[in-house]
């Protein structure tokens, strides 16, 4: 009787996918599009953000200015964290990834 080997993965397919979430600063939400904070630079970047936004909005800038502002850096936040979350961003249903 010939004995079957069992197929191992290369052991270098865990390293690699963890490679690419080492520098994951956010994981996706259970339900729907979204992110939370697991690294404290997620939670630096969360509070530069919202330092941001007070700082536009006490700005004194006329409202086309703070618009444009608002905008942009609304979609820089959107941008890095979108880039930094763990298995990017797409529509979850709650179930198990």
């Amino acid at each position: 009787m010939i004995r079957q080997r069992h197929a191992r993965p290369h052991p270098r397919a865990d390293r690699d996918k963890d490679d690419r979430n080492e520098g994951a600063w956010f994981v996706p939400k259970r339900y729907g599009y979204g992110a939370t904070p697991v690294r404290w630079q997620g939670w630096a970047l969360v509070a530069a953000y919202v330092a941001a936004m007070l700082g536009i909005g006490i700005s004194g800038l006329p409202i086309a200015a703070l618009v444009v502002l608002i905008v942009a850096a609304t979609a820089a936040f959107i941008l890095v964290t979108i880039h930094k979350t763990q298995g990017g961003w797409r529509w979850r249903w709650g179930g198990r990834e």
